[in-house]
């Protein structure tokens, strides 16, 4: 029954009909909307009705449920820059980066999730025109988190250079 629910939320999401999809995640019974994808879409749901109480806790559950490979969490991310906005999706990035202390598991790609949360960062305060200094004080920490990734960088292509200057 899970599987025909999540599908029309799903039907009711791609036409844009975001209040019947929180009207068939209402009716969901509590053991069915504590399962993962229940929980996601019950964030893309709450994302699209602009409900950030919903948003919120939407993604609190996710974070706290198991979730391998945190597959759901980059999602969310996907979501947040597609229906939500930049500010939201550099959050919940840097939500990531703090929950392994800008050390994800092997799978996770470090670099190029710092380099995402820099570009939402520096596009939040080109947009914006203004000394935003929480977003200043991420970007830095986001720089000073990336210096590890820049010395493989550039310990590759010294490599790089020192096999083709034979």
């Amino acid at each position: 029954m899970g599987k025909i629910e999540r599908k029309l939320i799903t039907c009711h999401l791609n036409v844009e009909n975001y209040h019947a999809a929180r009207n068939v995640l209402d009716r969901i019974p509590t053991n069915r909307k504590n399962q993962r994808l229940t929980r996601y879409l019950a964030y893309c749901v709450a994302l699209r009705l602009n409900d950030n109480n919903q948003v919120q806790a939407a993604l609190n559950n996710i974070a706290s449920g198991p979730d391998e490979g945190n597959e759901l969490l980059f999602a969310c991310v996907s979501e947040t820059v597609k229906h939500g906005n930049k500010r939201q999706g550099a959050r919940l990035l840097q939500r990531m980066l703090d929950k392994y202390n800008y050390n994800p598991p092997p799978e996770v790609d470090t670099c190029a999730m710092l380099r995402c949360t820099a570009r939402l960062l520096t596009s939040i305060l080109d947009e914006e025109d203004a000394r935003d200094e929480e977003v200043i004080a991420r970007l830095c920490g986001i720089f000073k988190a990336g210096m590890p990734c820049v010395s493989v960088v550039l310990k590759s292509n010294a490599d790089v250079d020192s096999c083709t200057t034979v």
